[in-house]
């Protein structure tokens, strides 16, 4: 049957169909819905048969030169990148595989000892990872901000803590005193962060084409969630009395953990304006970048505060890449700072993080519940490089 013969009896079938609709015909219109059906699966066996004929077909390797190896990975004619997306789609919806298509997924398998010594990830495709970090972005502008390091292995962050030397000039007599700067190292491990999505076996029924921007979304959103908390308040690699998971330090805990908290403000009930003003004086110029609040400090504090005029000191402004300024510096939504809290400081500049392990997938269906779980796992680690370059306007207890 070819496609042509396929859609013109597939048409004539929905024909009949609907015009047992329009005569209330309802046991003719599910004899018919049940023959549609039928065709659509004959199709379909069809089209992956043929598939797996062609792909067994005169199957010969292709001649490989030195120009056409980049980074130990062999360049086909075919797009790679497009086979092994859809591959992978087909894969995760439990669809049958072409030849090519299962040379690809076992390709891109590697074992993670971390989880199990018999599991297999799959390294996903561009096009998810895009996705992934679309999704984690868009709902959390620090995210953004940071830019991490892609290191296997511990990492260990070297910081000046002396930043007034860079001033000191000299004459030719006088010996250079970077020696002397001091310094301070801060490590940055390898923690586990694993975000599941589960699936329903109904909801896989989904296009192909579709199923990528989907668990991209649902992905990103978990991951995004968890990493943007863990930039604001997480809690660091635990002691041997602590019973959590060693996972990022945030910039809430690291600012609290300093003998008399130097860089936090307290406030009682609405922040008032000498409260901001010893806020944002914490912070130098240089790493003033952006505020950070949850939308409810934003909308229900910060936009209540009043000069002597009735005239708020936040102005709403979406153009500045947030939701608006304060004293000239965006003010941005983040769910993952702290409640009834707002952070000043520079993301970009003076927050380190490092992914060890990039994001791989794993699935595992679930029989009786007919359900699909699909979790992301990666390895990760950040830290504040230095306090000086945050503030924590902070509701006391």
């Amino acid at each position: 049957m070819t496609k042509e013969e396929y859609v013109a009896k597939r048409k004539t079938l929905l024909d009949e169909a609907e015009s047992f609709v329009n005569a209330a015909k309802f046991e003719d219109l599910e004899a018919k819905k049940n023959e549609i059906s039928e065709l659509d699966n004959v199709y379909e066996k069809q089209i992956q048969a043929q598939a797996d004929m062609e792909a067994m077909k005169d199957h010969i390797a292709p001649a490989v030169e030195m120009a056409d190896v980049v980074s130990g990975e062999i360049i086909a004619d075919v797009d790679e990148k497009k086979m092994y997306e859809d591959a992978f789609s087909k894969f995760f919806l439990g669809h049958k595989l072409t030849i090519e298509e299962s040379n690809a997924i076992e390709t891109h398998k590697f074992q993670n000892d971390t989880i199990d010594s018999g599991s297999n990830a799959l390294v996903i495709p561009e096009s998810l990872k895009d996705a992934i970090w679309k999704a984690a972005t868009e709902a959390h502008p620090v995210l953004n901000a940071v830019a991490p390091t892609f290191i296997q292995g511990d990492v260990v962050l070297i910081v000046d803590e002396n930043e007034d030397a860079d001033g000191v000039w000299v004459d030719e007599d006088t010996a250079a005193s970077g020696d002397d700067v001091p310094i301070i190292e801060i490590p940055l491990k390898g923690n586990e962060l694993v975000k599941c999505v589960t699936v329903s076996w109904k909801l896989k029924k989904m296009s192909i084409s579709a199923f990528i921007p989907y668990l991209g979304q649902k992905i990103g959103e978990k991951v995004g969630n968890a990493l943007a908390k863990s930039y604001f308040t997480g809690l660091g690699q635990p002691g041997t009395e602590d019973d959590f998971k060693g996972q990022a330090t945030g910039v809430v805990t690291k600012l609290e953990a300093e003998d008399e908290t130097p860089q936090i403000v307290n406030y009682t009930g609405t922040p008032t304006y000498t409260e901001l003003i010893q806020f944002r004086a914490l912070v130098k110029s240089g790493y003033a970048d952006a505020m950070y609040a949850k939308s409810d400090f934003i909308w229900n504090k910060l936009a209540n505060v009043l000069d002597g005029n009735d005239r708020p000191y936040f102005i709403p402004d979406p153009t500045s890449g947030g939701v608006g300024r304060m004293f000239g510096i965006p003010v941005f939504e983040e769910d993952g700072a702290p409640n009834d809290g707002l952070i000043l400081g520079s993301f970009a500049k003076a927050y380190g993080a490092n992914i060890n392990e990039a994001i791989s997938l794993y699935m595992e269906d679930r029989v009786k519940d007919r359900q699909t779980d699909y979790m992301a796992y990666m390895i990760a680690d950040g830290s504040p490089m230095t306090t000086k370059a945050f503030a924590y306007l902070k509701k006391s207890a």
